[in-house]
């Protein structure tokens, strides 16, 4: 779930998947789609 601000900001990133292997993965995924967008350190680095 990704939520916004009034001025179309994403502020905030939330990920509910188990396994924890699977969930990393998308993490790290997403990091790398939204580069530009979205800074790289509030995603998993692993």
């Amino acid at each position: 779930m990704l939520t916004k601000s009034a001025s179309g900001q994403i502020v905030r990133a939330l990920v509910h998947h188990r396994p924890l292997g699977a969930a990393l993965c998308f993490s790290a995924e997403l990091r790398d789609r939204l580069r530009g967008t979205v800074p790289a350190d509030l995603f998993h680095q692993g």
